[in-house]
């Protein structure tokens, strides 16, 4: 262990030194802190960062907006046609139905 502690960075050194309390080091210890030190930087750097999410959120529709805009232009998956998919009278077989969702890569 020792020479993988001379590998270390001195701050990661201290660290390491004041949280290994035992006479007997562990691996398995030493991977854990570096670990939580790792987690711990992450997130100091996360709230250091100007917050630009925010403005690219804005210029963003909401999800619902999303789900609900394409409302007024419905295209049936089954005949092109205008109207809803469950609303399709021109193709009713369940078979057809599903061939042509898979010859078009859709969800069935």
């Amino acid at each position: 262990m020792s020479i993988l502690m001379q590998r270390l960075p001195p701050g990661l050194r201290i660290i390491v030194t004041k949280k290994m309390q035992e006479e007997e080091w562990s691996l398995d210890k030493l991977m854990t802190i570096f670990r939580q030190e790792l987690e711990t930087r992450e997130r100091a750097n996360l709230q250091c960062l100007p917050s630009s999410k925010s403005s690219y959120q804005r210029n963003k529709p909401g999800t619902a907006a999303t789900l609900f805009a394409g409302l007024h232009d419905t295209t049936c998956s089954y005949c092109q046609g205008k109207h809803l998919s469950a609303h399709c009278k021109t193709v009713t077989n369940v078979v057809a139905r599903r061939d042509i969702l898979k010859r078009s890569g859709r969800c069935f």
